[in-house]
């Protein structure tokens, strides 16, 4: 808690560094920032976990394999036309671009890696690190060599903050999305035919497919964009839209595509179907039980609130072998991700730091 002051500023320094998705230099910049970090705690890189475009890795001198794996992500999923939120604080939040998402779990991190070289125990737990840049891109780059790092560790840590209400993640579901495209005939307005023109007939498919949802299975399809093209003083002869699944059993994947595309070929109009990316779930097991067990162990010793949680959203926790206990949303409680309004709690960024250099420092006396 006397190091409050100290965590808040060095929040605050990092949510000026601008690091959205699209923004490579950014991106660049933010990873060799963290980098220098870590290096001044005498972590070292990971050559062959590393491509220097979208992740890097990094290690304490005893390593990782079968030790802990910290993964966060750098880049800020929010659009290129969104005004920048520049930092700005309450009695109970902070505020600024990206605080939540990203920042706030990294500061606490390198607070808590900190406190351990600072007693001189950091070097003897095998730990890593690992950040990437393509969390807006759905991990498109960074998947393989998320998936190959978590297969050294014996524990992972997913740096996504904590929900309201003290919550850590042990499941989260898998999100597919898709681009759909519907091509009809082009039309003048008035004029007559036995079938409605394309965008009449795609809002029609749009409540059928939606309509797919089910609570039972745990699975989710809605639309989340759709544009038109028209000839001038024409009515619209395309529709393209982007559909999201949410799923927690890929089984139910397949069956769910089948008749989304018995729905779509009921029209008068031409369609093409296409996924275009994919995160697998974290599903809960008994491993991760175990592992958020331990963190609520600690919290309440300290008298830290923490609650188990599933999740409607992926994360990278979804790329962890099944066989490697894995635990999500550690970082300090945050609201409103990728809004505006974006804020962490300030005693929650204090506590999940105690909390997380107290587990790290139980694990150096195993």
């Amino acid at each position: 808690a006397q190091q409050r002051d100290a965590i808040e500023r060095r929040l605050q320094e990092w949510v000026s560094v601008s690091s959205r998705t699209y923004d490579p230099v950014g991106n660049r910049s933010a990873i060799k920032k963290i980098g220098k970090e870590l290096e001044e705690i005498k972590m070292r890189p990971v050559e062959e976990l590393s491509d220097k475009r979208s992740v890097m890795t990094w290690e304490t001198k005893a390593g990782f394999d079968g030790g802990i794996l910290f993964i966060g992500h750098m880049d800020v999923p929010v659009d290129r036309n969104t005004p920048n939120q520049l930092f700005r604080r309450d009695p109970e939040w902070l505020y600024g671009e990206g605080i939540g998402a990203s920042r706030a779990p990294l500061v606490m991190l390198t607070f808590a890696l900190r406190a351990l070289r600072n007693r001189r125990v950091l070097q003897k737990i095998p730990l890593g690190v690992l950040y990437y840049s393509d969390e807006g891109r759905d991990c498109r780059y960074s998947a393989e060599i998320i998936q190959k790092a978590a297969a050294r560790a014996g524990r992972v840590m997913v740096l996504r903050p904590g929900s309201l209400n003290d919550k850590i993640m042990v499941q989260r579901r898998g999100q597919r999305k898709y681009l759909l495209t519907l091509e009809g005939k082009s039309r003048r307005l008035g004029q007559y035919a036995k079938t409605p023109e394309v965008l009449l007939q795609a809002c029609g498919k749009f409540l059928e497919l939606s309509n797919l949802s089910s609570r039972k299975e745990r699975v989710a399809l809605s639309v989340t964009d759709i544009q038109t093209d028209a000839y001038p003083m024409l009515l619209p002869h395309r529709v393209t839209a982007n559909l999201m699944l949410s799923y927690l059993d890929p089984k139910n994947v397949t069956a769910l595509e089948e008749k989304m595309r018995e729905i779509l070929s009921g029209g008068a109009f031409r369609f093409n179907l296409e996924s275009i990316s994919d995160r697998p779930p974290m599903k809960e097991r008994r491993h991760n039980l175990r592992l958020a067990k331990k963190l609520a162990s600690i919290a309440d010793q300290w008298e830290i609130p923490l609650i188990q949680e599933s999740s409607v959203w992926p994360s990278a926790g979804g790329l962890v072998p099944a066989r490697v206990p894995v635990v999500c949303g550690v970082g300090p409680v945050a609201k409103d991700l990728y809004t505006p309004q974006e804020g962490v709690s300030r005693s929650s960024l204090i506590q999940r730091t105690l909390l997380m250099a107290q587990f790290l420092s139980r694990e150096w006396k195993k």
